[in-house]
């Protein structure tokens, strides 16, 4: 397990009721809406929060307005105070705010008791029908199935963590048999600390190098993933303590790591389920236990059945199966799921050319799968800020299954290279300044039956704030490409 950060988290020492007067500092208010989500409850109850971030008004509006009518003992943006850490009796710690920033080792010298959002809802979440996800990539469509698998099932879920939103709001109205389904960042599995509670049915879908700019080393990374096999709470039922852990020999580590915490492990993938696991016989989706096989879908009813797409199921119906899902309703369900928005979504079609947005693609392993989707029709829009992954692998997938690749953005000369090195040719390889130039020389290169892929595989924050703004600039210029091609049409008619 990860060692203790320095200086350490914990879970809270207070319950919700006893938070009257409580000193808070919400350090980061974020852009998922954590922030602002624990700053309301904790005001709510009494506490004198006050919130500092060093973003200003303007880029804060869309969780300063969650904030509307939250009667707050200060609000520092803009920047950071020193003070305003020193008189905290609590901090609330942001995901986002990297390790080692000074102004936590301020707070824990004047006893501060440092804590996360997602910490607080798990110590005082009353249900233990509790289920985290985590994993380099799939988390949050694994995490969208299994709350829809459980719904229609009769057990309406509540989804969140780093999915978007903080259901601190909701912790009053979730009962002892209710259901909750976490998306758990390795940021926020980072800072759980000793003594909070960990869900009691857990998943990983993948580990690969990611966030590295954060954590530092794939190790830490790692070890940041390896919290969520930490022991479930003592009161969890025996049924619920599950690990479901890819179907592979380098997970073995991790799957003693689990049943040492007292989980039992199931494998999940696209491949042979084996004695035990969930995973694909004879054209289904099938659970195995024991050695008696559970049908649970066919694989025909499956909107995509990529190997990514496979595995995800076979996670989410692993955690499923003891949250009380029922078997007849998970055909169904896989039926009628979508792709989450910017997550190999298709946004139009142009002259016989297919658009697709996959901007939530931030590592190279993601925008291999997206590139595998499509192969070998695609032509590669990737770049932006570089999160410290392997680059082989995108290289690999780019010289299998791509026409081509346009690089752009701050990394844009770094993808290349890779690609060069990793057996792309270089006349397939294009070098742009930025995502519209990009587009425009992909609009170019492109024929039809091509697929243009936006699959970054990189951080969106050297040309925008979030992987959502850089997909709306992506179909804002799908559309403008669109309207003059129509244009062009109606010329050549006249």
């Amino acid at each position: 397990m990860i060692a203790s950060a320095t200086p350490p988290f914990s879970p809270p020492d207070r319950t919700p009721d006893r938070l009257e007067g409580l000193r808070v500092l919400v350090f980061g208010l974020g852009g998922f809406g954590g922030g602002a989500g624990a700053a309301r409850f904790l005001a709510e109850r009494g506490a004198a929060v006050t919130v500092t971030d060093l973003r200003g008004e303007k880029d804060l509006s869309a969780a300063l307005a969650l904030l509307e009518g939250v009667s707050l003992a200060g609000s520092r943006l803009g920047g950071h105070d020193e003070e305003d850490f020193r008189r905290a009796e609590w901090v609330v710690v942001n995901p986002a705010v990297p390790p080692g920033v000074p102004l936590l080792a301020v707070a824990a010298r004047a006893g501060a008791r440092l804590v996360t959002e997602i910490g607080l809802f798990l110590s005082w979440c009353r249900t233990p029908y509790v289920a985290g996800i985590t994993g380099s990539n799939g988390k949050s469509t694994t995490c969208r199935l299994l709350a829809d698998l459980l719904a229609a099932s009769g057990h309406p879920a509540r989804l969140g963590g780093n999915f978007g939103g903080s259901l601190l709001g909701e912790l009053e109205a979730i009962g002892p048999e209710d259901r909750v389904v976490l998306e758990l960042s390795s940021f926020q599995l980072a800072r759980l600390g000793d003594g909070t509670p960990r869900p009691a049915a857990v998943a990983i879908t993948q580990i690969a190098a990611n966030h590295l700019d954060w954590h530092g080393t794939f190790a830490a990374y790692r070890a940041a993933k390896e919290e969520i096999l930490a022991p479930p709470p003592a009161h969890a039922p025996a049924g619920l303590r599950i690990a479901a852990l890819p179907r592979d020999p380098l997970w073995t580590e991790l799957a003693e790591l689990a049943r040492l915490g007292g989980r039992r492990v199931t494998s999940c993938g696209a491949g042979d389920p084996g004695t035990e696991g969930v995973g694909v016989r004879d054209g289904r989706l099938v659970a195995v236990r024991a050695g008696e096989v559970l049908p649970l879908a066919r694989l025909d009813r499956f909107p995509r059945s990529g190997p990514h797409d496979l595995a995800n199921a076979a996670a989410a119906c692993a955690l499923a199966l003891p949250l009380g899902a029922r078997v007849e309703a998970i055909e169904p369900t896989i039926a009628a799921q979508r792709p989450l928005p910017h997550r190999q979504e298709r946004v139009a079609e142009v002259a016989g050319v297919i658009f697709v947005d996959d901007s939530k693609a931030t590592t190279p392993e993601a925008a291999r799968a997206a590139i595998e989707a499509v192969s070998p029709h695609a032509l590669l829009l990737a770049g932006g800020r570089h999160k410290g992954g392997d680059l082989a692998t995108l290289a690999e997938a780019v010289r299998r299954g791509a026409r081509g690749a346009i690089c752009y953005g701050e990394c844009r000369d770094q993808l290349a290279a890779a690609l060069r090195a990793g057996g792309v040719a270089a006349e397939r390889i294009d070098v742009r300044p930025d995502l519209a130039s990009a587009f425009r020389r992909a609009a170019e290169r492109a024929r039809p039956g091509d697929v243009v892929l936006l699959s970054p595989a990189c951080a969106s924050y050297d040309e925008f704030k979030s992987y959502e703004e850089r997909a709306e600039r992506f179909r804002a210029l799908v559309a403008e490409h669109a309207e003059a091609h129509a244009e062009l049409r109606g010329d050549a008619r006249g």
